[in-house]
């Protein structure tokens, strides 16, 4: 498992194990907000119709926050309770966030060291190499070799608009704005996450300068062959874990792929939460992939060798004068983020060709 993160709140004092429930966890594979933040409560409001309800008045029981980076910004802060409600919801819908490894961000950025192991071609990894030595014989001393990744939180804001009337005569503005506001950032996330340039957003694994690409055999289409020059690229130490991201403009060519007996590679999926797999790993369809003949129409990973960062802090604001004049009532709502491979170059192994945590077909 990955480094795991000293329970310190942002304002470097450590934090009441009563009140999280437990030691905080970050740094791990699959960690749900509660892991990372503890459990949460409503704080001023009574529920989740009540937090809303004071959004939809615009009249916050809380002081303005100050947030590193941005200065003075108002809003309702969300209470931590809706806050992990949310990202769990956001979880659920993104084909890649539950897979992440998942790190707490107490401040504006954060700084993972990591052992530089990529290039083992001389033997050992990142200098710990084991050495067979005769009795009495001094062991050469090997010097360690550490870099740092470093995530930076990012700021990701998702503006709507509803009408007045639509609010009036709805139950909740909750209702309303909640399964959107989660889709929205599932949406947003997965295709930072795949494909995001690394300014002002994560870099996403087509960016990566760690993923290989293997060049397809015929062009805008997927083979078998193709199939099996992605797999072989794939570090064995990262199977475990490992997942295929398609685009539905693919699935089409995968349903149909054989391998030379003739025995179908894609397995339907067995229920709703089994996914179908391809060569015996679970496949996620999302259409933040590429288009088919494009980089990334198909791409294997083990998504726990990307890092993904999370600030606790989560704003929800409104606005009357945005679209004064067709009557209509904006909301925000921001998150901080930010994701970034934790390798920093395919693996050079002491023979073959270099293997990695990702392969896309260009």
């Amino acid at each position: 498992k990955g480094p795991r993160t000293i329970r310190i709140d942002g304002n470097g004092k450590t934090r009441n194990a009563a009140r999280t429930g437990g030691e905080l966890r970050s740094g791990e594979v699959g960690l749900r907000p509660e892991e990372l933040f503890g459990p949460g409560d409503m704080g001023p409001y009574a529920s989740r119709d009540d937090f809303y309800a004071h959004v939809l008045a615009n009249q916050a029981p809380e002081a303005r926050n100050m947030v590193e980076g941005i200065g003075a910004q108002g809003g309702f802060t969300v209470p931590t309770q809706l806050h992990r409600e949310i990202l769990n919801s956001v979880y659920e819908e993104s084909v890649t966030v539950p897979f992440l490894r998942q790190f707490r961000m107490d401040t504006l950025t954060l700084n993972i060291p990591m052992w530089d192991s990529e290039d083992r071609s001389q033997g050992g990894i990142a200098s710990f190499e084991g050495q067979w030595i005769a009795e009495a014989t001094d062991a050469d001393i090997k010097t360690p070799k550490l870099r740092l990744v470093t995530l930076t939180a990012h700021k990701l804001m998702v503006l709507t608009r509803i009408s007045r009337e639509c609010i009036s005569d709805s139950f909740s503005l909750g209702q309303q704005l909640q399964p959107t506001l989660v889709k929205s950032l599932a949406y947003t996330l997965d295709a930072a996450i795949i494909g995001g340039t690394g300014v002002g957003r994560p870099l996403g694994i087509l960016g990566s300068p760690s993923r290989i690409q293997v060049a397809r055999s015929v062009a805008n289409q997927i083979s078998y062959t193709d199939i099996c020059n992605l797999f072989v690229r794939l570090h064995p130490g990262f199977l475990k874990g490992a997942r295929w991201l398609v685009s539905p403009s693919a699935v089409a060519q995968l349903l149909t792929l054989a391998d030379a007996g003739s025995n179908n590679l894609w397995v339907p999926a067995a229920g709703p939460a089994i996914p179908p797999t391809l060569l015996g790993l679970p496949v996620g369809i999302s259409e933040k992939c590429s288009a088919l003949g494009s980089e990334g129409d198909i791409i294997l990973c083990n998504l726990g060798q990307y890092a993904f960062g999370l600030r606790e802090d989560f704003i929800v604001e409104r606005s009357d004068s945005a679209y004064f004049a067709s009557d209509q009532v904006a909301f925000r709502c921001i998150v901080r983020c930010d994701g970034h491979a934790l390798m920093d170059a395919p693996i050079s192994p002491v023979s073959g060709s270099t293997l990695s945590w990702a392969a896309t077909l260009v």
